[in-house]
């Protein structure tokens, strides 16, 4: 209601102003009419850029279930420093187009051990979310279920490890 009550105003004001100084430049052609008119539509056309830019950056991205598939890695740029160097060099997992979730421990460029388990998706939200069911052994880091957090440029895996708390896990 505040919107509308703020908007129609505005609006009215720039139509007026637009139309009061295309006339005005019509019927006199003074340059001073033709700037305080491109003023007044260029301002109001950048205006409406910046809305849609901040409308569009403050979107969360609609997530289905084949975003999910793929293989994925310590997201280093989300909190940088040794710690997440460590973790990126150590921890991996991949989604695969049957559902099937292989977690990687490793150790230089080789693996270490393999956690298996199955990703399920519920697609009755707007946006589709997964859960994982790990074969047992389970692995400390998959004691819990994943947190997904969206942005307008995609998303990333929440892991919440007992030892390293949050561990934030990036499509690779």
């Amino acid at each position: 209601m505040i919107f509308i009550s703020i908007i129609i105003p505005v609006a009215l004001i720039v139509l007026i102003l637009s139309i009061y100084s295309g006339l005005a430049f019509l019927v006199t052609r003074k340059v001073e009419y033709w700037r305080l008119f491109l003023k007044v539509v260029g301002s109001t056309f950048m205006l409406i850029g910046v809305l849609l830019l901040v409308r569009w950056l403050s979107s969360d991205v609609k997530l289905s279930q084949s975003d999910f598939y793929g293989d994925y890695v310590i997201d280093r740029d989300y909190f940088p420093g040794p710690n997440a160097q460590w973790q990126y060099e150590h921890y991996k997992f991949t989604i695969r187009q049957d559902d099937s979730l292989f977690f990687y421990v490793m150790a230089g460029d080789s693996v270490k051990s393999v956690f298996k388990g199955k990703m399920n998706v519920s697609t009755a939200y707007a946006s589709a979310r997964i859960t994982f069911d790990m074969h047992q052994p389970v692995h400390h880091v998959f004691t819990e279920q994943p947190l997904i957090v969206r942005s307008c440029w995609g998303f990333n895996i929440v892991l919440y490890s007992p030892f390293y708390n949050h561990m934030y896990f990036e499509k690779d």
